[in-house]
């Protein structure tokens, strides 16, 4: 079935002992840059952390598969990371209503955060870039034997969204510092579908136009200052996350009747690792 999507929260499939953390409070002031920002204490690669990476494959139904074109990353040493995959579906003569698959990918980092006496604000620079596309081709929905409803339906889709907070690890208190695609949420959010209803005496055609070539750019430049002073003895980490699915999946459902669904076929591939794509983090530092 189609992904249930809630933003800023991640279904069961993370692997590792880390998972989504949700804001305390935001008690800091953000505030965003065009280009770079050149703190007066820079720390540039390789970073000193903590790591979690995740990722799965999933596939249902005898005609759909998802593959992992590239493993989930994070390098300290550079600030490269990313995450790369492939899916597609499509009908067949087998006895499966719905044949669907779905890759998953992503990480989530801390990097450790020094010490600044007196008034700090933080700043986090970098950059980002994605490229892949999406693919939803109409079948020939046959229904017969007069279902009080049925449809078919093929959907793709394919989002990246990552997030940075601001995380005291010493007493847990953890501050929203901004998005990695800036003002938006998702540094990418594509879809495309296309369906065929029938409901009664009433034969109806919905779709989406998202198909074809996707891709997302940008710089990094957060700062962010703090609202009360660091203390020497606690430690410190910018917590970053990035999460990223694609998905496609050919459907059809009917109460009574008869549905047959051929012809139909959907695909979604995300690159955010390889060519030049995926993220890179240049440089923390405090002033």
């Amino acid at each position: 079935m189609r992904e249930n999507r809630v933003k800023g929260k991640r279904s069961g499939w993370v692997i590792g002992s880390t998972g989504l953390v949700a804001a305390v409070s935001l008690l800091m002031v953000l505030t965003s840059a065009a280009g770079a920002v050149h703190p007066t204490a820079n720390k540039v690669p390789p970073f000193k952390g903590t790591v979690t990476l995740s990722q799965s494959v999933d596939v249902s139904g005898g005609c759909a598969k998802a593959k992992l074109t590239a493993k989930s990353f994070f390098s300290l040493s550079t600030g490269a990371a990313g995450f790369g995959g492939a899916t597609s579906a499509s009908s067949c003569n087998k006895a499966y209503n719905s044949n669907f698959a779905e890759v998953q990918g992503g990480f989530n980092a801390y990097l450790n955060a020094p010490f600044h006496k007196g008034s700090t604000t933080v700043y986090l620079n970098g950059s980002y870039a994605l490229a892949g596309s999406l693919s939803a081709t109409p079948g020939t929905c046959t229904i017969s034997g007069s279902p009080s409803y049925a449809y078919c339906e093929e959907y793709a889709s394919a989002y990246v969204y990552g997030y940075v907070y601001w995380d005291d690890l010493t007493t847990g208190a953890l501050y929203f510092m901004g998005y990695l695609g800036g003002t938006s949420f998702y540094l990418v959010d594509n879809y495309t579908y296309n369906e065929t209803y029938w409901s009664g005496s009433t034969l109806t055609n919905y779709s989406h136009a998202g198909a074809g070539p996707i891709s997302a750019s940008g710089s990094i430049a957060m700062s962010y200052t703090l609202s009360t002073n660091m203390v020497k003895t606690n430690k410190y980490a910018v917590y970053v996350d990035l999460y990223g699915y694609t998905y496609s999946e050919v459907y059809f459902y009917h109460n009574g009747g008869t549905v047959t669904y051929t012809g139909a076929s959907a695909s979604t591939a995300v690159n955010f690792a390889n060519l030049g794509n995926g993220l890179v983090l240049t440089s923390l530092g405090e002033s």
